[in-house]
């Protein structure tokens, strides 16, 4: 049969992307899919943040790229992704007993995104109290990012999925692999037995799972670890919720207002992973202190009535914090984009564009070389990663 191009392993808002940007860089494309679209990292309930407040100085400009191009994205790929924007608050809070310089933090957040052409601003209590009634006294101040929001995973990723399609990709789900290979030319072993090759490249945005194929694959595995984050769902008294998008520079908190009145709480706490049955469970004392914490901030939450509790989206986190974004080999026939930490849905539409040009042309973008695995300029498998 004739070879795509490339063959991206996953369909989370990554791999759909990816299969996107390179279809409109004329590139043939084949999206394999285990199971069902936007069915793990970027499943779950709610919506994301889109935000550049509080990210790694790294991520910064791929982040200003991406929150204008947020907007129009669903007039340009033709499906709603759910993107509103809210604008986004990255709090502070006094904290006195901590001996906390929660200010000084915030200013120098303040300049760094400034310096990335981030649009930010300072705004002590009472501006904040306008922006966010019901806000607590001990939050006394906040960066506002008037372009902010929230979107929806997996109407984003289908999306993605959708407009590549359109253009010429082949969408497979239900299609697990088995193995990936490098030689004598890039291939997929499928579970059923088949063996589907690429004419370029095998892009593996599998996420979660892709230290389990690479071991399938007798492949060196990469230096990350699973967790899963954990979303609740409450309903304030008297349909009370926040305004914007909203996270903490010293609390363990995002919250994001959704339709019917109901606040989504999270920001970093964890439920439990088992490896062995692949799943994840809400954790009752991370609920408990989720709630509390939640509450602290925006003390109308308080009575709220917890709805549901959640931990059924795996994601994959590196010692360093950033994701991985590199070619896994020395011939340049295997493409990793991994390790995302839960905040990488956000800059998706800018990683993306510039992962494909890197595929396609073969040279490394310069927004993506803090992304690449391996640190030692000898090369792939040559020196210790990142």
């Amino acid at each position: 049969m004739e070879a795509a191009d490339f063959i991206v392993v996953g369909g989370g808002v990554y791999g759909a992307s990816l299969a996107y940007e390179l279809v409109n860089r004329g590139s043939s494309v084949t999206l394999l899919e285990a199971g069902e679209l936007a069915s793990r990292a970027s499943g779950g309930p709610g919506k994301r943040g889109v935000r550049a407040n509080g990210r790694n100085s790294r991520e910064l400009s791929l982040a200003r790229e991406a929150l204008a191009r947020w907007p129009a994205l669903a007039d340009e790929l033709g499906s709603d992704t759910g993107f509103e924007q809210l604008g986004g608050l990255m709090l502070v809070d006094a904290m006195p007993e901590h001996g906390e310089i929660g200010l000084a933090r915030a200013e120098a957040h303040q300049r760094l995104q400034r310096g990335h052409g981030i649009a930010c601003e300072m705004v002590d209590h009472g501006e904040l109290a306008e922006l966010e009634p019901g806000i607590a006294e001990s939050q006394i101040a906040a960066l506002f990012n008037p372009d902010e929001g929230i979107a929806d995973q997996r109407r984003t990723a289908r999306a993605y999925a959708s407009a590549a399609r359109k253009r010429g990709a082949s969408i497979r789900t239900f299609t697990p692999v088995r193995q990936v290979g490098t030689q004598p030319r890039p291939y997929v072993l499928l579970e059923d037995g088949s063996t589907l090759p690429a004419g370029r490249a095998i892009v593996l945005a599998a996420n979660f799972g892709t230290n389990a194929l690479l071991a399938r694959s007798a492949l060196p595995r990469l230096p990350q670890w699973t967790m899963v984050p954990q979303v609740l769902m409450v309903q304030a008294k008297d349909d009370y919720q926040p305004r914007r998008l909203c996270g903490h520079l010293q609390k363990t908190l995002a919250v994001k207002p959704l339709p019917d009145g109901i606040t989504m709480i999270s920001g970093g706490m964890r439920g439990k992973w088992d490896d062995e049955s692949a799943e994840g469970q809400p954790v009752d004392a991370k609920i408990k202190e989720s709630l509390d914490v939640a509450a602290s901030v925006f003390p109308p939450l308080d009575d709220g009535v917890l709805l549901s509790a959640d931990a059924s989206s795996p994601e994959t986190y590196t010692p360093d914090g950033l994701p991985y974004l590199d070619f896994h080999d020395e011939d340049r026939r295997l493409f990793v984009a991994t390790g995302w930490h839960g905040h990488g849905f956000a800059i998706a539409p800018a990683v993306a564009r510039h992962a494909a040009q890197w595929l396609t042309t073969g040279r490394t973008p310069d927004l993506l070389t803090p992304f690449r695995i391996h640190a030692n300029p000898a090369g792939p498998g040559k020196g210790c990663h990142r």
